[in-house]
């Protein structure tokens, strides 16, 4: 989802978070890390109070956009989203198979 968001332009880290209002402070610091560490995204951090740190897509992770627009689509036609809960489309009703409920 942060690779997702970033696709947009460079984002600071809050800005982020109110894009993920149910991802915690400190798991999005260690996806943050992890993306930076594997090349995908860039973090510059400027000298000023307060302290203001900007994230983008690096040139390799901006090679995932056609991937990630891909998933995207699939989501919009597959997932549903209800107040109980998110959920798959019924496959029975397009192939023929038998119907299963599953939860995403």
């Amino acid at each position: 989802m942060i690779l997702f968001h970033l696709m947009g332009g460079t984002l600071r880290f809050n800005e982020l978070r109110r894009k993920l209002p149910s991802v915690t402070q400190r798991m999005m610091t260690k996806q943050l890390r992890e993306l930076e560490e594997s090349g995908l995204v860039s973090r510059t951090v400027f000298p000023v109070v307060p302290p203001r740190v900007d994230y983008a897509l690096t040139p390799l992770g901006e090679t995932l956009k056609p991937v990630i627009k891909a998933l995207a689509a699939w989501g919009e036609e597959n997932v549903f989203c209800l107040p109980e809960g998110r959920y798959l489309r019924d496959v029975s009703a397009v192939s023929g198979a038998p119907a299963a409920a599953v939860e995403a």
